[in-house]
């Protein structure tokens, strides 16, 4: 992922880090995790990570489930939830859903 930042064209890479990230990370706190490694070795911000694992953030945090979500808030973490969900805008597939990031975003 360094090296994606260092403006190398390296579509191998982006091919791989595609087709494996919904298997690496299974939970919201494994996301952020990702999010906040990536602006720690690059010294950047989260807002700044390229735009196709920004793409790959949102997508996968629409495919998490309600219990997965409220149960893995972050609340205690640099990066919380409600920061990945209002950076990146995922869209709710249901309105449980919609519910929810609307909840974790105003702390309830």
């Amino acid at each position: 992922m360094i090296t994606l930042d260092q403006g190398y064209k390296n579509n191998a890479c982006k091919e791989i880090i595609k087709s494996k990230f919904n298997k690496w990370i299974s939970r919201p706190d494994m996301l952020a995790d990702v999010v906040w490694t990536y602006s720690y070795i690059t010294g950047s911000k989260i807002s700044q990570i390229p735009t196709f694992l920004k793409t790959l953030a949102k997508k996968r945090l629409e495919s998490f489930d309600k219990k997965s979500l409220i149960k893995h808030r972050l609340e205690n973490r640099e990066i919380k939830l409600k920061d990945l969900i209002k950076l990146y805008r995922p869209k709710p597939a249901t309105v449980e859903l919609a519910k929810v990031f609307k909840e974790i975003i105003e702390g309830k």
